[in-house]
Formats: structure tokens, sequence, C-alpha cells
């Protein structure tokens, strides 16, 4: 089934393009699965900045029809991963250092109520699995698995968020996540090393569980905020102490 969409997708003698790894999902799966696909695709680098976004090429690659396609695109142009550029159509963003700050500052005030909420909402249960996820940060950081580090990171607070039951804010929190995720990865292909990050990742995340779990919501609060500014500026070190490399070439 594979060899024959490779055969069907790609023309004699032309070289797979960059949405040839998108893995094909089911006839019966709308826009929800396309999208999610595409996401993945874009936070996780396979997409690179600048990288046009056809309906074509992206529907034979899953195996869909246009439609789902079309409408998953227009949504990533509504969350901010893709823009639409004159004479191109959708685009994976780069993400500016004013939309950097911009999201850092935006998701101060979510973690903030996140944290708040999750206080007195989170289960002995829900401890241990937040405790797992920095098991597998820590676990990372230390072989200076930035990208598994930081997945890991971002399932931490994702899970934060989920047991703060945030409603519809929780759809905001996402956006924002998502811009701070694709920052991350942008930024780690131009640089080499997060050696301070990393040094304190599952320390600094031991702490935060800790006064979430004390079941106070006005600390808690506090300890997300300040969790938050001090791994920016962790972050923002690294970046100006690491070497940078040759930025790679969009796919077009």
């Amino acid at each position: 089934m594979t060899a024959e969409r490779d055969a069907a997708s790609t023309a004699p003698g032309e070289a797979p393009g960059p949405l040839h790894s998108l893995i094909p999902v089911a006839p019966r799966v709308l826009r929800e699965q396309v999208r999610d696909s595409l996401r993945d695709a874009i936070l996780s680098a396979s997409l690179q900045p600048g990288t046009r976004i056809g309906e074509v090429e992206t529907a034979t690659a899953l195996g869909v029809s246009r439609t789902p396609v079309r409408e998953a695109i227009r949504e990533l142009v509504q969350e901010g991963l893709l823009a639409f550029v004159p004479h191109r159509g959708a685009v994976v963003v780069t993400v500016s250092d004013d939309e950097i700050n911009a999201s850092y500052r935006v998701k101060s005030v979510l973690e903030e109520e996140a944290m708040a909420r999750a206080s007195v909402r989170i289960t002995p249960g829900q401890i241990a699995q937040l405790r797992g996820l920095i098991d597998e940060m820590a676990s990372w950081a230390t072989r200076g698995a930035f990208v598994a580090a930081n997945n890991a990171e971002w399932q931490f607070h994702a899970k934060i968020a989920d047991i703060a039951q945030l409603g519809l804010l929780r759809r905001t929190w996402t956006s924002v996540d998502d811009l701070g995720r694709l920052t991350t990865v942008q930024l780690m292909a131009q640089h080499a090393a997060f050696p301070r990050y990393l040094a304190v990742l599952a320390k600094r995340h031991v702490e935060l569980l800790d006064v979430l779990a004390a079941g106070n919501p006005e600390l808690a609060a506090d300890a997300g905020r300040a969790h938050l500014e001090e791994m920016h500026q962790l972050f923002l070190a690294d970046l100006q102490a690491s070497p940078r490399a040759a930025a790679p070439r969009p796919n077009t």
C-alpha cells in the first residue's frame, strides 16, 4: 500500500517532496486528524519554516481529499502555525522575536491560572503521572537530548492544563503553547546546545510539582509564573552563548 502511494504521488525521476514523510490517514478521518498530522510535522521541524503546504500535495501524501486539507490549513492559519503568502499559498511561519516575547507574556498568565486551578483538583494518581514525566525529563537531559527532554516538559505542562479544567481557555493555552514549541524547534536548528536549561530542567519541575501538590492556589499561581520566567531566561541565555549553525533551507 505504501509503495503504491509512493509511486502515485511521485513522478518518475522526481525526488520526494517535504510532505512525502506525512503519515497517511484513513479515509474516514476529517479535518481534525489532517490538522493534527500537519501540526505534528510542523512542531517536530519535519516541515521547516517557509515550507509551502499545498492542498494537492498534502492530500496525496495523506491519502485524503482536498476538502479536509483545505479546512485544516485554514485552522492552522488561525492558530498561527501557517501563514498565507501571496503567490505561494500557505507556508510554515517563522516566529519573530516580538512574537516570542508576546507569547511568553500570555503563557505566563495562563500558567498562573492553570497552576491555581490544578492545585485544588490534582489527585495522588495525577501527581504520580507528573513525577513520571519529570523522570523522563531527567533521563533525556542527562543525555543532552534537548528535543526529547523538551517534549516531556511540554507533556508535563499540558497535563497540568488538563487537570486545571480550563474550559474555553484550554484552546488558547494550546495555541500559545504550540507557538512556544514551534519557536523551540526552529531555534534548535540554529544553535548547538542548551546546557543551562537542561542542567536544572528536572529539578525545577520537581519544585513546581511540590508546590502544586501542597494545594495552595495562590502559592501555585506564583510558582507557575516564576517558573516560566526562569526557564525562559535560561533558554535565552543558552541561545546567546551557543554557537549559531547554518540555518536550514526551507523546503518548497
